[in-house]
């Protein structure tokens, strides 16, 4: 589940993650780390934000991390939202 002191930056970043989508532009580095996490949790809350985030708060290397994301991502599901952003913001993947 991922408690106690080992997972405490996990912890942290799972905090920061869940309120990101109401400020879009900010935390990309989180959202970054959130999308890669090894942590099924991390990854869906990342994803959240970046899907109500409007286009233009992006930042260039945001598209790039999205479609590396979706090579990457173990989960069918997750795979699937990651797939239906980059086709309706026109990110080519790989």
């Amino acid at each position: 589940m991922g408690l106690g002191l080992e997972y405490w930056q996990h912890q942290a970043l799972d905090f920061v993650l869940q309120d990101l989508k109401k400020f879009p532009g900010m935390g990309w580095s989180l959202l970054a780390v959130g999308l890669r996490s090894e942590r099924s949790r991390d990854r869906p809350m990342a994803l959240n934000a970046l899907e109500v985030w409007p286009q233009d708060d992006w930042l260039p290397d945001m598209s790039k991390a999205l479609a590396d994301s979706l090579c990457h991502e173990p989960d069918e599901q997750m795979r699937e939202r990651l797939h239906k952003l980059c086709v309706n913001l026109g990110i080519t993947t790989g």
